[in-house]
């Protein structure tokens, strides 16, 4: 996640932060979003998000 926030950057970033996931999870628990934490299965480290917005 941190190696490529550069390029990301414009159109999504991974939540780095306790606040930033509570902010993430707020947001994707409405009806115009779904939101996907993608994690390592050894170690559960969070290596990315997937998501979908303005669902109309």
């Amino acid at each position: 996640m941190h190696r490529s926030r550069k390029l990301h950057k414009p159109w999504v970033r991974a939540p780095s932060t306790a606040v930033a996931y509570r902010a993430y999870v707020r947001r994707v628990r409405t009806p115009t979003h779904v939101g996907y934490l993608i994690r390592l299965r050894s170690s559960g480290e969070l290596v990315g998000v997937a998501g979908i917005s303005e669902i109309g």
